[in-house]
């Protein structure tokens, strides 16, 4: 959601000049907490809401005419992505098994075919292994396609991020965040203040 936003509003992402454009965020899970994250976001940083768009229907990787229909409805949109968040491989997978090497080689077909057809970023999502949390979770198919990989971990309130692939560049060193509470501008049911949660650059 941070890269998200500032792709979405061109800020400066630690440091780094930003190319904006417009976001597709494909939510497979966690939909509840979606907006009053998205909302936070832009609260903490005083900013209008704007060049996102979030999908809350999961999309099937591995369904050829599925992703032929997905293209042709951002090919529609007044203006195509930059970037487009799959959030996560597992819940936009599809019919299949992740750890099956013919399915995960068909899920990267879609997953390239929306990168062809569009010419955006494709940011994933994926689990950890289980028992190897520095690794994503099912076999070498995934991690072999990639350009980049990072790996996202949480100490108490510090979420650390560290490269683990990079293709055509030198590993750039760590970053961390710590995770702070945003109040929002909502109420619940019974009046009480909402609130979410922000990252706030740190040091590692």
């Amino acid at each position: 959601i941070d890269i998200a936003c500032h792709v979405a509003t061109g800020r400066h992402w630690r440091g780094q000049p930003v190319k904006q454009g417009k976001v597709l965020y494909i939510a497979g899970e966690g939909k509840n907490g979606l907006s009053k994250r998205f909302k936070a976001w832009f609260e903490h940083h005083g900013e209008a809401p704007r060049n996102i768009k979030i999908c809350t229907i999961p999309i099937a990787l591995t369904d050829p005419a599925g992703m032929a229909s997905l293209v042709s409805e951002i090919k529609a949109m007044p203006e195509s992505p930059a970037l487009i968040v799959v959030d996560t491989i597992n819940r936009n997978f599809g019919p299949g098994d992740e750890n099956s090497t013919a399915d995960m080689t068909r899920a990267i077909a879609g997953l390239d075919a929306l990168r062809i057809a569009t010419g955006a970023a494709i940011f994933g999502l994926h689990h950890s292994g289980h028992n190897d949390k520095n690794r994503g979770r099912e076999g070498s198919v995934l991690r072999a396609s990639l350009d980049c990989e990072f790996a996202v971990e949480k100490f108490d309130a510090t979420v650390q991020v560290r490269c683990t692939k990079a293709k055509d560049f030198d590993h750039p060193p760590p970053l961390a965040w710590t995770l702070e509470k945003q109040p929002l501008p909502w109420m619940d049911s019974d009046g009480k203040p909402i609130d979410s949660a922000i990252l706030e650059p740190s040091v590692c």
